[in-house]
């Protein structure tokens, strides 16, 4: 950094003003500060600034390996949404395997993230144990979890199946099929729903 502070004629504290808070620098210095930067290939140490109790830039996503339909858009949408709050998106695949799951969970509080964003992790004792040692905001998507914890975005899989199908079959249709994903199904309690949904109407 004070190579960068050198090259743009400022101080330490300015470059990372620059960095951190860009809109509080005049548009003069933060060009010569961003030239700088860019010529001198300098990238910010953004663990290292964690490390120092500074706010952490990254969002960490926990998602199924698959990007596939909706999982893909919404990870998509997120990585959008906060690039524009000056966030990063660190994503993480996470699979049906107890072990691997508590190893990458491991992996992916070590970057110190300001937000965990769970669409797909099942939470077992172990992993909500190092999620709340870790003391990082968790929000799971899609599913709330079996074990009550951190904030959660969902709607009712049940209630929102029963009224897809209602409404096809107010449509006149009667041969109405029901396919799932057999593979990698990390909620069953979230099939389930659906599922009965489908077969309540």
């Amino acid at each position: 950094m004070q190579d960068v502070a050198d090259a743009a004629g400022v101080n330490r504290s300015t470059v990372a003003r620059v960095i951190e808070k860009p809109d509080i620098v005049s548009q003069k210095t933060r060009s010569r500060v961003e030239g700088a930067i860019n010529k001198l290939g300098y990238t910010p140490n953004r663990l290292a600034s964690a490390l120092r109790g500074k706010r952490s830039r990254i969002v960490t996503v926990l998602a199924p390996p698959r990007l596939a339909a909706v999982y893909g858009a919404i990870v998509t949408e997120l990585t959008n949404q906060l690039s524009k709050e000056g966030l990063i998106v660190n994503l993480f695949p996470v699979l049906n395997d107890a072990e691997q799951n508590t190893s990458i969970i491991r992996e992916a509080l070590g970057w110190s993230p300001a937000l965990l964003i769970n669409i797909g992790m099942p939470l077992d004792n172990n992993v909500v144990e190092i999620m709340k040692a870790s003391k990082i905001p968790v929000v799971h998507l899609f599913d709330r979890p079996i074990i009550n914890f951190g904030s959660c975005i969902s709607y009712d899989h049940k209630a929102a199946a029963l009224s897809l199908v209602s409404h096809l079959i107010s449509r006149g249709n009667k041969h109405i099929g029901y396919v799932h994903h057999g593979g990698e199904i990390y909620s069953p309690r979230l099939q389930r729903d659906r599922f009965e949904g489908f077969r309540e109407a």
